[in-house]
């Protein structure tokens, strides 16, 4: 087979039905709580740190800049990720 003999159709995405009704559990003693608070749960300070630092040299070898980034920094963004990532949009580009 060629590769001109390939062809190639258009198909609308139907996205699958993921609701699980009455089978997921939510922990009350989550609900409430801030992006950060969620990172917190997940990322101990060392890890941070640890993302911090990389960070920070793989912009000075890159850009041969100091970034400057911090473990807050690092917190912050690992928070927006989080918070797009359980409220539900339209698009990426509404939650900003």
């Amino acid at each position: 087979m060629r590769r001109r003999d390939i062809v190639r159709r258009k198909v609308d995405f139907i996205p699958p039905d993921t609701l699980w009704k009455d089978q997921l559990r939510v922990d009350q003693g989550m609900s409430g709580k801030t992006p950060l608070e969620y990172v917190r749960l997940f990322f101990e300070n060392e890890v941070i740190s640890h993302i911090r630092d990389q960070t920070n040299i793989c912009a000075l070898q890159e850009d041969g800049k100091q970034l400057g980034v911090s473990s807050a920094n690092i917190e912050r963004f690992l928070g927006v990720l989080s918070f797009t990532g359980k409220v539900k949009m339209p698009s990426c580009h509404s939650h900003w």
